[in-house]
Formats: C-alpha cells, structure tokens, sequence
C-alpha cells in the first residue's frame, strides 16, 4: 500500500466511509473501485501542502540529530531531504 492509498483511506474512514466498500459506476462500461478511492486527491492535496518543512520540524531535525551524536546538516539541506521525501511519496505507483 502506498502512503497516498494509507492517507486516502484514513480519509475515507474519517468521513465515516468504509475504505474497501464498492463503488459501482455505470456507463458504457460499468465498473466498480473501492471506496478509498474517491480521496485519492485530496490525500495528494495533503502531501504537497506538506512540502516545506516549519521551523518546529527543523528544530526537531536538529535535535534528532543531537540525540543521536551526528552534526547539524543545516536547515536547507533538511529541507532537500524532506522534500525529496514527499516527492517520492507522491510519485508512488500503486
């Protein structure tokens, strides 16, 4: 499962939906998709609002960094990285 599915189907259940339930389309072709689906979007939405880290995130970066004994990489290489993070989130195949 990719994060955009997990955050899509957390959307879902917060909506009181069931995730897996069926959709039935019909037209021409008629098909069904899980319910979990019609999120999709905005769970997408949500990960790109998230790019940028806050200040409060960099302070966690830096003190995760301390806990563990390893040198301060600086706030715009967090950023690259937490970016870079996202990025690969939101260019999951399902």
């Amino acid at each position: 499962m990719t994060k955009v599915e997990a955050i899509a189907r957390a959307l879902c259940v917060r909506r009181g939906e069931f995730p897996d339930r069926r959709i039935q389309e019909y037209g021409r072709t008629s098909h069904s998709y899980p319910a979990w689906e019609d999120f999709r979007e905005e769970a997408v939405v949500a990960l790109k609002a998230m790019k940028g880290p806050t200040e409060e995130m960099h302070i966690a970066a830096d003190k995760a960094n301390a806990d563990r004994g390893e040198l301060d990489m600086g706030w715009t290489e967090q950023a690259i990285i937490f970016n870079a993070m996202i990025q690969a989130i939101l260019d999951e195949k399902p």
